[in-house]
């Protein structure tokens, strides 16, 4: 046992002198056994006796070490008995409290919280209060070593899940948010331009503010002293109509049509065969994918995404009825795309082209017809 146990001080006393110094709390017993060093033999006196106790070598620092857990009390110190077993049941349970609200608000504070409700290490004061058994006990003391490593390991998952889940693009958090706010502005904005551009302005203003809320965190209580709380007001709704605006010139910015120069070749009524080429400019990006069923229908070709062919308005079918630089069987996958970049052909068969008949590719961001031609 402890010093103070072999003494015979036991739970529930109350420490009232130590060396005839006066001990009202616990950094006047913090301060008394900073001056002692192992093997002193000290008198301690509580409110049933005195004891005089031999002391060890601190598992902390140089210092002397007693072996209490220690409270405040109105006579001096109390000394009190730490629930090992209960602990140790309790950090085993944590993953059953996760069913509930209070088992997650339990772990995300776990190593804040104080003894016997939070953990952030096996510390030497709770590794003296353990001893490994079974398979794991020819790991001796490292065993503490392991668990807090998969401890940290698993917290920090936990917390850089939680952050990438924040509405703020780059995360995945923000994608998600923009997808699900582009579905509720649907029934009431029809044209997708202009629910596209809301969606991702809103998206980009919620993504700055979010980060700014770090930088007012950090900054807040210098600037409050400087300019007080009507001044930091006028600072943060200041704050809010720039962030509005960026976020919209952003949103607006990235709806540019790119400049690519496009060929199509077959555009004739003797023919069933479109071929659509890029010879030069930008790389439309996304042009193809499958962003919504993906394979799930069993088609070889993928859909159109960024880029449209259409003819007389009605958008072609690209399913089992193209190739992409030769190949019949080009579907991106489930939510994965395809670029059209210089080089790049897209072959779609079995079309009925009439003399007169036009055909565009649209840019679908924008709406902007980067090709136009008519069937000869």
């Amino acid at each position: 046992g402890f010093p103070a146990a072999n003494a015979g001080i036991k739970s529930g006393m109350c420490i009232i002198t130590m060396n005839n110094m006066s001990i009202h709390g616990y950094d006047d017993f913090q301060n008394f056994m900073n001056q002692t060093v192992p093997g002193q033999v000290i008198e301690v006196r509580t409110n049933a006796t005195t004891f005089a106790v031999e002391l060890e070598k601190s598992p902390y620092y140089e210092f002397g070490f007693l072996g209490v857990v220690v409270a405040n009390n109105r006579l001096g110190m109390r000394v009190a008995e730490f629930p090992a077993k209960g602990y140790l049941e309790h950090l085993r349970s944590t993953p059953r409290t996760l069913i509930s609200p209070r088992g997650w608000l339990m772990l995300t504070g776990m190593p804040f919280s104080p003894l016997p409700y939070g953990f952030s290490t096996f510390s030497p004061f709770l590794s003296h209060l353990y001893e490994p058994v079974g398979a794991a006990s020819f790991l001796g003391g490292w065993i503490f070593a392991i668990a807090d490593v998969l401890f940290w390991i698993g917290w920090i998952n936990f917390y850089v899940g939680l952050f990438n889940c924040l509405p703020m693009v780059p995360l995945d958090g923000g994608y998600v948010f923009r997808e699900m706010l582009n579905s509720l502005l649907r029934p009431g904005i029809k044209d997708e331009r202009k629910r596209e551009m809301i969606s991702k302005a809103i998206t980009y203003a919620i993504a700055i503010l979010v980060f700014s809320t770090f930088i007012i965190m950090l900054a807040g209580p210098y600037i409050l002293r400087e300019i007080g709380v009507f001044g930091l007001i006028a600072a943060m709704v200041l704050i809010v109509m720039v962030l509005i605006t960026l976020a919209y010139r952003i949103a607006v910015s990235v709806q540019k049509a790119p400049s690519a120069v496009l060929i199509i070749n077959g555009a004739n009524a003797n023919s069933d065969t479109l071929r659509i080429s890029h010879h030069g400019g930008d790389v439309i990006v996304d042009a193809f994918g499958n962003p919504e069923t993906g394979g799930g229908r069993g088609q070889s070709a993928g859909d159109w995404n960024y880029l449209e062919v259409r003819q007389n308005g009605a958008l072609y079918t690209l399913s089992d009825k193209s190739r992409l630089n030769g190949d019949a069987n080009w579907n991106p996958g489930p939510n994965r795309y395809t670029q059209f970049a210089v080089g790049d052909e897209l072959e779609i068969s079995g079309l009925s082209l009439n003399t007169g008949d036009s055909i565009e590719i649209v840019y679908t961001q924008t709406g902007d017809v980067l090709l136009q031609t008519t069937v000869t």
